[in-house]
Protein backbone atom coordinates (compact mmCIF):
# COMPACT_ATOMS: atom_id res chain seq x y z
CA UNK A 1 0.00 0.00 0.00
CA UNK A 2 1.15 3.51 -0.40
CA UNK A 3 2.85 5.33 2.43
CA UNK A 4 -0.03 6.93 4.43
CA UNK A 5 0.43 10.07 5.78
CA UNK A 6 -2.36 12.48 6.99
CA UNK A 7 -4.01 14.04 4.36
CA UNK A 8 -4.28 18.50 4.29
CA UNK A 9 -8.25 17.71 4.76
CA UNK A 10 -7.72 15.63 6.99
CA UNK A 11 -9.32 12.69 5.64
CA UNK A 12 -6.84 10.23 6.14
CA UNK A 13 -5.95 7.00 4.12
CA UNK A 14 -7.37 6.93 0.62
CA UNK A 15 -10.89 4.61 0.77
CA UNK A 16 -10.41 3.26 -2.58
CA UNK A 17 -7.75 0.47 -1.69
CA UNK A 18 -5.16 1.72 -4.21
CA UNK A 19 -1.60 0.76 -4.45
CA UNK A 20 1.34 3.00 -5.49
CA UNK A 21 1.31 1.85 -9.39
CA UNK A 22 -2.21 3.43 -9.84
CA UNK A 23 -2.65 6.44 -7.60
CA UNK A 24 -0.99 9.54 -9.51
CA UNK A 25 2.91 9.17 -8.12
CA UNK A 26 6.14 10.59 -7.94
CA UNK A 27 7.10 14.14 -6.19
CA UNK A 28 7.27 16.55 -8.81
CA UNK A 29 3.40 16.54 -9.83
CA UNK A 30 2.01 19.49 -7.99
CA UNK A 31 3.17 20.28 -4.39
CA UNK A 32 5.91 23.18 -4.81
CA UNK A 33 8.60 24.14 -1.68
CA UNK A 34 9.20 27.14 -3.12
CA UNK A 35 7.19 29.43 -5.65
CA UNK A 36 9.72 29.48 -8.70
CA UNK A 37 8.71 25.69 -8.57
CA UNK A 38 4.89 26.27 -8.33
CA UNK A 39 6.00 28.41 -11.46
CA UNK A 40 7.24 25.98 -13.21
CA UNK A 41 4.19 23.81 -12.65
CA UNK A 42 2.14 27.04 -14.27
CA UNK A 43 4.21 27.24 -16.81
CA UNK A 44 4.03 23.61 -18.02
CA UNK A 45 0.03 23.70 -17.72
CA UNK A 46 -0.10 26.43 -19.83
CA UNK A 47 1.64 25.02 -22.56
CA UNK A 48 -2.40 23.56 -22.91
CA UNK A 49 -3.01 27.62 -23.94
CA UNK A 50 -4.00 27.90 -27.88
CA UNK A 51 -4.29 24.11 -28.26
CA UNK A 52 -7.82 22.20 -28.77
CA UNK A 53 -8.99 19.57 -27.59
CA UNK A 54 -10.10 17.24 -29.54
CA UNK A 55 -10.46 13.69 -26.96
CA UNK A 56 -11.30 13.87 -23.13
CA UNK A 57 -10.24 10.59 -21.28
CA UNK A 58 -11.68 9.77 -17.76
CA UNK A 59 -9.74 7.15 -15.48
CA UNK A 60 -11.94 5.13 -12.79
CA UNK A 61 -11.85 2.34 -10.87
CA UNK A 62 -12.76 -0.57 -12.99
CA UNK A 63 -16.02 -1.21 -10.82
CA UNK A 64 -17.57 -3.64 -13.30
CA UNK A 65 -14.23 -5.80 -13.85
CA UNK A 66 -16.75 -9.45 -13.34
CA UNK A 67 -19.07 -8.23 -15.83
CA UNK A 68 -17.43 -6.98 -18.48
CA UNK A 69 -13.73 -8.36 -18.05
CA UNK A 70 -12.86 -11.44 -19.83
CA UNK A 71 -9.62 -12.37 -18.92
CA UNK A 72 -8.17 -9.08 -20.61
CA UNK A 73 -4.97 -7.26 -18.64
CA UNK A 74 -4.57 -3.71 -19.01
CA UNK A 75 -6.44 -0.41 -19.27
CA UNK A 76 -10.37 -1.51 -20.86
CA UNK A 77 -12.04 1.46 -22.70
CA UNK A 78 -16.21 1.04 -21.82
CA UNK A 79 -18.05 0.32 -24.59
CA UNK A 80 -21.17 -1.64 -23.54
CA UNK A 81 -24.17 0.74 -24.10
CA UNK A 82 -25.11 -0.67 -20.80
CA UNK A 83 -22.57 0.48 -18.52
CA UNK A 84 -22.79 4.03 -20.55
CA UNK A 85 -26.29 4.43 -19.10
CA UNK A 86 -24.97 4.67 -15.47
CA UNK A 87 -21.58 6.00 -15.67
CA UNK A 88 -19.79 5.40 -13.04
CA UNK A 89 -18.34 9.51 -12.76
CA UNK A 90 -21.47 10.88 -13.18
CA UNK A 91 -22.61 12.71 -10.26
CA UNK A 92 -25.38 16.30 -10.08
CA UNK A 93 -22.87 18.41 -8.73
CA UNK A 94 -19.94 17.37 -11.43
CA UNK A 95 -18.10 14.40 -13.36
CA UNK A 96 -16.47 12.57 -10.16
CA UNK A 97 -13.26 10.84 -11.42
CA UNK A 98 -11.37 8.39 -9.38
CA UNK A 99 -7.47 8.53 -10.80
CA UNK A 100 -7.08 11.38 -13.99
CA UNK A 101 -8.19 13.35 -16.96
CA UNK A 102 -6.75 12.55 -19.96
CA UNK A 103 -6.70 15.56 -22.34
CA UNK A 104 -5.88 15.26 -26.29
CA UNK A 105 -5.25 18.27 -28.57
CA UNK A 106 -5.16 18.37 -32.30
CA UNK A 107 -1.70 18.47 -32.59
CA UNK A 108 -1.63 15.26 -30.33
CA UNK A 109 -0.56 16.86 -27.36
CA UNK A 110 -1.34 14.91 -23.90
CA UNK A 111 -2.07 16.33 -20.85
CA UNK A 112 -3.16 14.91 -17.58
CA UNK A 113 -5.13 16.22 -14.45
CA UNK A 114 -4.83 13.89 -11.65
CA UNK A 115 -3.59 13.77 -7.73
CA UNK A 116 -0.46 13.56 -6.16
CA UNK A 117 -0.35 11.25 -3.01
CA UNK A 118 -2.28 12.38 -0.09
CA UNK A 119 -0.02 13.80 2.76
CA UNK A 120 2.35 15.96 3.33
CA UNK A 121 2.84 17.39 -0.21
CA UNK A 122 -0.43 16.34 -1.55
CA UNK A 123 -1.80 18.64 -4.87
CA UNK A 124 -3.82 18.56 -8.12
CA UNK A 125 -1.89 18.96 -10.97
CA UNK A 126 -1.72 19.35 -14.78
CA UNK A 127 1.38 17.96 -16.84
CA UNK A 128 2.01 17.19 -20.36
CA UNK A 129 2.11 13.61 -20.35
CA UNK A 130 0.09 11.28 -21.09
CA UNK A 131 -2.14 9.42 -18.45
CA UNK A 132 -0.79 6.09 -19.20
CA UNK A 133 2.71 5.11 -18.95
CA UNK A 134 3.42 7.87 -16.03
CA UNK A 135 1.22 8.06 -13.39
CA UNK A 136 -0.55 4.65 -14.24
CA UNK A 137 0.80 1.42 -15.19
CA UNK A 138 -0.13 0.63 -18.87
CA UNK A 139 -1.07 -2.52 -17.94
CA UNK A 140 -3.11 -1.70 -14.80
CA UNK A 141 -6.96 -3.05 -14.91
CA UNK A 142 -8.69 0.23 -15.24
CA UNK A 143 -11.66 1.58 -16.90
CA UNK A 144 -11.21 4.25 -19.55
CA UNK A 145 -14.25 6.55 -20.25
CA UNK A 146 -13.86 8.79 -23.37
CA UNK A 147 -16.29 11.40 -22.77
CA UNK A 148 -15.19 13.54 -25.49
CA UNK A 149 -19.09 13.63 -27.09
CA UNK A 150 -20.38 13.68 -23.49
CA UNK A 151 -20.79 14.92 -20.06
CA UNK A 152 -19.90 18.64 -20.59
CA UNK A 153 -17.43 18.16 -23.04
CA UNK A 154 -19.54 17.98 -25.54
CA UNK A 155 -19.76 21.47 -26.64
CA UNK A 156 -16.30 22.29 -25.71
CA UNK A 157 -14.38 19.95 -27.98
CA UNK A 158 -12.89 21.63 -30.84
CA UNK A 159 -12.51 24.82 -29.75
CA UNK A 160 -8.82 26.48 -28.56
CA UNK A 161 -8.23 27.26 -24.70
CA UNK A 162 -7.57 30.38 -23.55
CA UNK A 163 -5.94 30.24 -20.40
CA UNK A 164 -4.86 27.69 -17.67
CA UNK A 165 -4.57 28.90 -13.69
CA UNK A 166 -3.18 26.41 -10.98
CA UNK A 167 -4.32 28.14 -7.87
CA UNK A 168 -1.15 27.69 -5.58
CA UNK A 169 -1.91 28.83 -1.85
CA UNK A 170 0.52 28.29 1.05
CA UNK A 171 0.99 24.88 2.65
CA UNK A 172 2.79 25.90 5.82
CA UNK A 173 5.11 28.86 7.01
CA UNK A 174 8.19 27.78 5.15
CA UNK A 175 7.12 28.96 1.51
CA UNK A 176 5.71 25.86 0.45
CA UNK A 177 2.51 25.45 -1.87
CA UNK A 178 0.31 23.22 -2.92
CA UNK A 179 -2.89 23.35 -5.40
CA UNK A 180 -6.21 21.76 -4.93
CA UNK A 181 -8.04 23.73 -7.92
CA UNK A 182 -7.34 24.55 -11.51
CA UNK A 183 -9.21 26.60 -14.14
CA UNK A 184 -9.04 25.90 -17.61
CA UNK A 185 -10.83 28.14 -20.15
CA UNK A 186 -12.38 27.60 -23.34
CA UNK A 187 -13.23 30.47 -24.96
CA UNK A 188 -15.37 32.40 -22.57
CA UNK A 189 -16.36 28.80 -20.26
CA UNK A 190 -14.56 27.91 -17.72
CA UNK A 191 -13.85 24.16 -17.00
CA UNK A 192 -12.88 23.81 -12.89
CA UNK A 193 -10.93 20.97 -11.68
CA UNK A 194 -10.82 20.41 -7.98
CA UNK A 195 -9.51 17.73 -5.18
CA UNK A 196 -12.79 16.53 -4.59
CA UNK A 197 -15.43 14.06 -5.27
CA UNK A 198 -18.99 13.69 -5.86
CA UNK A 199 -20.86 12.53 -2.77
CA UNK A 200 -23.99 10.39 -2.92
CA UNK A 201 -25.72 11.85 -0.16
CA UNK A 202 -24.78 15.64 -0.75
CA UNK A 203 -25.55 16.41 -4.44
CA UNK A 204 -25.39 20.03 -4.23
CA UNK A 205 -21.47 20.58 -4.61
CA UNK A 206 -18.35 18.26 -4.67
CA UNK A 207 -16.81 17.79 -1.02
CA UNK A 208 -12.49 17.77 -0.29
CA UNK A 209 -10.73 14.77 -1.45
CA UNK A 210 -7.05 13.78 -1.17
CA UNK A 211 -7.53 11.40 -4.12
CA UNK A 212 -10.12 12.21 -6.36
CA UNK A 213 -10.83 14.69 -9.41
CA UNK A 214 -13.90 16.43 -9.42
CA UNK A 215 -14.67 18.14 -12.71
CA UNK A 216 -17.13 21.13 -12.58
CA UNK A 217 -18.38 22.96 -15.72
CA UNK A 218 -20.08 25.75 -14.18
CA UNK A 219 -18.27 28.33 -11.87
CA UNK A 220 -21.64 28.50 -9.90
CA UNK A 221 -21.68 25.88 -8.96
CA UNK A 222 -18.15 25.72 -7.42
CA UNK A 223 -18.74 24.54 -3.65
CA UNK A 224 -18.91 26.58 -0.95
CA UNK A 225 -15.44 26.07 0.58
CA UNK A 226 -13.75 27.28 -2.74
CA UNK A 227 -16.22 30.02 -3.59
CA UNK A 228 -14.42 32.50 -0.98
CA UNK A 229 -11.22 32.05 -3.17
CA UNK A 230 -12.98 32.21 -6.16
CA UNK A 231 -14.57 35.68 -5.52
Amino acid sequence: MIGIRQSRWGTGPPTRGQTASVGAVSEGWSWAETQPVADAYQAEARRLVAESIVAVRYLNIDYFTDRYRHGEVGPRPVEADEEWLEPTWRHPACDTIDFAVELQTESGRRFTVSWENPGNGEGLGLREIPALGNPFRENIDIAVWDVTQRSGWRDLVGRPVSEVVLHYEPWDDAGALWCNWITVEIGVQRVEFLLAEGQVDKPDAPEPSANNVAVVFRPSGLPAWLTTRAE
